[in-house]
């Protein structure tokens, strides 16, 4: 885990939401779209950095850090009544 600062720009419920991620060693702006489907919600997360040479170092962790972000929502979507 680690201490994130995120400032939400915007959110239109139920389906669009947007923030900038500020830590000193990569910002970027995130821009989030859930989207209801037969079999489930599909989620479509879109990260821009200001450039290329911001995001190599850094991508593999991303990655997996994304993918415990998404395991965290579904923990927590499976505790709703």
């Amino acid at each position: 885990d680690f201490h994130n600062t995120c400032v939400f720009k915007r959110i239109e419920p139920p389906g669009y939401l947007e923030f900038d991620h500020l830590k000193e060693m990569h910002f970027y702006k995130a821009m989030v779209t859930f989207t209801e489907l037969a079999e489930g919600t599909r989620i479509d997360w879109i990260m821009r950095f200001d450039t290329a040479e911001e995001l190599a170092p850094i991508r593999e962790f991303i990655a997996k850090a994304n993918e415990e972000n998404m395991d965290k929502l579904q923990q927590l979507i499976n505790e709703q009544p």
